[in-house]
């Protein structure tokens, strides 16, 4: 998901100026979030077991570095190995409803960051060579299934901001490309985010804006789906992500993240 974004989000952004910016973005009595770790690090909590789905991704690879600097036990969901896992890796495919649900035995957590990690205007032209067009969406089927099965109740979710009633904040520029070049995988991550929230677990959607290597500004967390910039560090993002699958803040939210 966050690979199509960085592929062709900054093609378009040098001279635009998104929406929200045009007057102040902090003025609802109810203030978004900042987190508040500058450094990163995840706060104190007791430890838990937390499966990533999609591990071995530019964002889920961060999220299971936190959790593990924090203390917590993770269980790497993938179909190749996540470099900072201690070994043995065992192959997990997110389209396999059995093997997910061997993987999410025992767990207390999961984070779905699920994507298709090749250029998206040759998935866009010709399909992807080795990930479903519907990986997020089946993916995301398969652990709420196996989380129902086994008893897991907290899920995260990695979605984007441009799904679904969040398109409105985004520059008329970012809105055509999105119809016309990533329209296939922005309506898996709507059908995403439709299965998880009638889940009836303790969910928690991430909308955050263009993922860039680096933030110079923090983290703003909004449940109201505002953002103050089209940016926003990914270390950030698998912060929150982390943070929220070990607690529960933003139980039934769909966030918006942006810096």
């Amino acid at each position: 998901m966050e690979d199509f974004r960085a592929w062709i989000v900054p093609r378009f952004l040098a001279t635009m100026t998104p929406h929200d910016q045009r007057g102040p973005v902090m003025t609802h009595p109810e203030a978004p979030i900042t987190a508040p770790a500058a450094d990163g690090a995840l706060p104190a909590a007791v430890p838990v077991t937390v499966a990533v789905v999609g591990a071995s991704g530019r964002v889920g690879q961060r999220v299971s570095q936190r959790l593990r600097e924090a203390g917590h036990r993770v269980v790497p969901v993938s179909r190749t190995p996540d470099p900072g896992a201690p070994p043995p890796h065992r192959p997990v495919d997110a389209l396999d409803p059995e093997a997910v649900r061997a993987a999410l035995e025992g767990v207390d957590a999961v984070v779905v960051a699920l994507g298709i990690s090749e250029n998206p205007l040759r998935v866009r032209l010709r399909g992807s060579r080795g990930t479903a067009d519907d990986v997020r969406s089946r993916g995301t089927r398969h652990v709420i299934e196996a989380m129902r099965a086994t008893g897991a109740r907290r899920l995260v979710v990695l979605s984007s901001t441009g799904v679904g009633d969040s398109a409105g904040v985004l520059t008329p520029g970012m809105r055509l490309v999105i119809a016309g070049l990533l329209h296939p995988q922005f309506a898996d991550h709507a059908r995403q985010e439709e299965l998880v929230r009638s889940s009836c677990l303790d969910w928690t959607i991430a909308r955050p804006v263009n993922l860039r290597p680096a933030a110079s500004a923090p983290v703003v967390a909004d449940p109201h789906g505002r953002v103050v910039s089209m940016d926003v560090g990914i270390d950030q993002v698998a912060d929150c992500l982390a943070r929220w699958a070990t607690s529960s803040e933003h139980l039934g939210a769909t966030v918006a993240l942006s810096s």
